[in-house]
């Protein structure tokens, strides 16, 4: 009886030694269990700026993509629709449209600062705010500022004084912002663009330039070139894209040429968007393609279907043109490096 006693105890005990020893066991499991992190890729920056330790984290903020062009740039036809604006829909980063309507490569460098403008004759600045004629020039003569557009130039600085720089009566004037002492200017003292003063090293720069220059020769073609490069000198960082130019219209019969310049100087910062909106766009849209997009296609130009309007001669787009643009440049700075 004692022995059958004994037995009986050493079992219970041996029960409830092994109850104990697995609690501990799962207690230790549940300790050191981790839920596996998820990974999405996505386009924009985390919302709540999160920084996961282990996961990667695509953030371009506090990157600032600066886009210089013409009426390209501007989003005309788009009717809301831009390719800066896409630009930063994809990247969740600053980007900054400084289109002109209607300029010049050597224009639209004057804006940006690679082309300085200086003034013709000297001025007097008068004590008040009273606007004053101040017409510049530069290395290629005057030009077009303020006749369609003013996008980074306002507000600027000449001999150290803030103002603005506005078409007065058909005359290019300087207003100073506040009153103060009366000042003598000479000529040949520049002036400095909203977008020059705001330049900031780190800036992305893209560049669709060039559709206004009235290149009917292949010899006007290096002017061009060279105005894109002083632009991206005076940048000062190998942080660039520079784009095609896209459509055959009137005025730029030697588009394939152009293009083939600036592809053999600019190297992998070329874009060329002209192939893509000719021969890919409309079946990235899933549109079938009309007569007419068939013989612009055939003629090696932009769709009608993605165009602004049916006209031969119009090279804008439409807000699906813009969109493909900016989805376009938007991969490249990936492809770059510059972006996520």
């Amino acid at each position: 009886m004692k022995k059958h006693f004994l037995l009986c105890l050493l079992c219970l005990t041996l029960l409830m030694l092994a109850f104990i020893s697995g609690c501990g066991k799962k207690e230790e499991t549940t300790k050191q269990a981790k839920p596996e992190a998820v990974i999405t890729e996505q386009n924009t920056n985390l919302s709540d700026g999160a920084d996961n330790e282990g996961i990667e984290v695509k953030d371009n903020s506090g990157k600032r993509v600066v886009c210089f062009g013409d009426s390209l740039t501007v989003g005309t036809g788009g009717e809301g629709t831009t390719m800066p604006d896409t630009i930063a829909k994809l990247s969740g980063a600053e980007v900054i449209n400084y289109g002109g309507y209607g300029e010049s490569a050597s224009c639209i460098a004057a804006r940006q600062g690679g082309n300085p403008q200086y003034l013709v004759e000297d001025i007097v600045i008068p004590a008040d705010t009273t606007p004053v004629k101040a017409q510049c020039s530069g290395k290629y003569g005057y030009e077009m500022l303020l006749v369609f557009a003013d996008a980074g130039i306002n507000n600027v600085m000449l001999n150290g004084i803030e103002g603005t720089y506005t078409m007065v009566d058909d005359e290019r004037c300087f207003t100073r912002l506040t009153p103060g002492e009366e000042v003598k200017v000479p000529a040949g003292t520049q002036i400095f663009t909203h977008a020059m003063l705001d330049k900031r090293d780190d800036d992305i720069l893209v560049i669709w330039a060039g559709s206004n220059n009235g290149i009917e020769t292949e010899d006007q073609i290096p002017a061009l070139v060279e105005q894109i490069d002083e632009m991206i000198e005076y940048q000062g960082n190998d942080t660039y894209v520079v784009v095609s130019l896209t459509s055959r219209h009137g005025r730029i019969p030697l588009v394939d040429k152009i293009n083939e310049n600036l592809k053999n100087h600019f190297g992998e910062h070329y874009l060329d968007l002209r192939s893509y909106m000719v021969n890919e766009a409309l079946s990235e849209l899933n549109i079938t393609p009309t007569k007419l997009d068939n013989q612009a296609i055939a003629a090696g130009d932009v769709p009608v279907s993605i165009r602004y309007s049916t006209d031969e001669e119009e090279n804008h787009g439409n807000a699906d043109f813009y969109r493909l643009a900016g989805e376009q440049i938007y991969k490249k700075l990936v492809e770059l490096g510059y972006l996520y």
